[in-house]
């Protein structure tokens, strides 16, 4: 997924994202997670995606 589009996704507040630590070395990552208004927005879109298919 482009960058650009999970910064988007994150100002809707569809994403939160944070850094993990680096107690396991290397570099520090970022991880994204699901936002509860993230949750019900997929859960929608694929509620509707199955409808089309019947359609």
């Amino acid at each position: 997924m482009c960058s650009y589009r999970i910064v988007h996704l994150c100002d809707r507040k569809l994403l939160s994202d944070r850094w993990g630590d680096e107690s396991s070395g290397g570099a520090r990552r970022k991880y994204y997670c699901l936002t509860e208004l993230g949750v019900k927005t997929l859960t929608d879109v694929q509620e509707y995606r199955q409808q089309l298919a019947k359609s």
